[in-house]
């Protein structure tokens, strides 16, 4: 096989690669209406709950909550009805400490998709051991200490680095000492 022909063939491959979600329809050609998602408090401590609602669904359809934490992923989902106006409230726990996205997903009365969404923030609970978050024992400033202790090798390694330019000097200047013996 030629060189061209392998050339070719790869340009045409990352061409075609290029197209396929195109083509494919992977872009919505509606994109969903998006809304406020109503939450009763937008900052909770970690296993309390949120009252939520949300308008403009279809009446009587399946809504999907969702919550997302950041880098966590989905702690909860679960489908609930729409009443006969297309609104829909709910109660959310949130049991897990972070930044979460509370998602209301459904359609509207036109089969339209809509996506409601609300941020919350769930801090974690109050501990005996100190403050939430807390990585080890309380430095002297309040603050975790996370760190090693660098200063023992930092003196250990410049006490040998002083003691090798010791020994060297020492060692030239017996050198010298030798050398003006011999010729005198």
């Amino acid at each position: 096989m030629s060189i061209r022909r392998l050339l070719a063939g790869a340009a045409l491959g990352v061409i075609a690669s290029a197209l396929a979600p195109v083509a494919a329809g992977a872009q919505p050609i509606y994109p969903p209406q998006t809304g406020g998602l109503t939450v009763s408090n937008t900052s909770v401590v970690a296993g309390s709950a949120v009252s939520v609602s949300g308008t403009g669904f279809a009446p009587a359809s399946s809504v999907t909550v969702t919550v997302v934490v950041q880098d966590f992923g989905v702690v909860r989902s679960f489908t609930t009805k729409a009443d006969s106006a297309g609104n829909v409230a709910t109660s959310v726990l949130l049991s897990v400490a972070g930044t979460a996205t509370v998602t209301m997903s459904g359609a509207d009365p036109d089969g339209v998709p809509r996506l409601l969404t609300s941020t919350v923030f769930v801090a974690s609970p109050p501990s005996a051991a100190g403050p939430p978050g807390q990585a080890g024992p309380p430095s002297k400033a309040g603050l975790p200490n996370t760190g090693a202790n660098v200063l023992s090798p930092l003196v250990i390694g410049g006490v040998l680095v002083l003691g090798g330019a010791g020994a060297i000097v020492a060692a030239r200047r017996r050198r010298r000492r030798g050398g003006a013996a011999s010729t005198g």
